[in-house]
């Protein structure tokens, strides 16, 4: 994927910074103590670890088992809820500028505005020269972001397409990209799912590849989440 995809896509400086390689999965027992469905709770509880962690902002989720999903009606029911994390999130302010990690062409765009959904979503196709194409997806948005697009618009590698939202315009997330590759995008316009069931995770796995080592390219330090596991 690295001769499609070539620049950040959050700012490089703020990338730079010392990061916190974030764990929201089942394993980490001390979201149970933590209120993921009101975005201040959760932004008190991530600031704590990133200063907890001296990092400056956070990263990670790819694959992960979350059992948070749980509470959105997106996801279904909460005994037979999607919980497989199929995107990397990248947390940092409101308001940070978001950039196109490659050239390509506006695929779709969308306000996904249902409860633990996208909220302002963006799709960017990329034709490689060889192969087939592929799609990213930039989730949880700010509304501006998307008051200029057109589908079919072409944009550079690098190009600002928007930035960070709020919880009241992402519904209800603390601040942070939700970004994701996808192989094939079938009929979906606008949106796609970002997580799936486990029975189904290596179908879904291989159709949306990690982005995760492209991205660790352009990180400074990583710190690993610390956490407090059972005993």
């Amino acid at each position: 994927m690295s001769p499609v995809f070539t620049h950040a896509p959050l700012p490089e400086n703020a990338l730079e910074q010392t990061c916190l390689q974030l764990d929201l999965s089942r394993a980490n027992t001390t979201l149970r103590e933590v209120d993921t469905a009101d975005p201040e709770a959760f932004r008190i509880w991530l600031e704590a670890e990133l200063k907890a962690h001296a990092c400056t902002w956070a990263f990670g989720g790819y694959a992960e088992d979350r059992a948070l999903y749980q509470t959105s009606p997106v996801f279904g029911a909460a005994d037979d809820a999607r919980s497989i994390h199929l995107g990397t999130d990248l947390w940092m302010p409101a308001g940070t500028p978001v950039f196109a990690i490659g050239a390509g062409t506006v695929h779709s765009f969308a306000d996904n505005a249902q409860t633990g959904d996208y909220g302002p979503t963006i799709i960017l196709r990329h034709a490689p020269k060889n192969g087939e194409p592929l799609y990213t997806l930039y989730g949880h948005l700010a509304r501006a972001s998307l008051t200029s697009l057109a589908n079919g618009q072409r944009i550079d590698a690098g190009q600002q397409i928007g930035w960070l939202g709020e919880p009241t315009e992402n519904l209800g997330w603390a601040p942070h990209l939700h970004l994701q590759c996808i192989r094939d995008i079938g009929d979906y316009r606008g949106d796609f799912p970002g997580v799936c069931h486990a029975r189904q995770q290596q179908l879904w796995l291989e159709r949306c590849p990690s982005l995760e080592p492209f991205l660790q390219g352009w990180m400074g330090d990583v710190r690993r989440h610390q956490i407090s596991l059972p005993t």
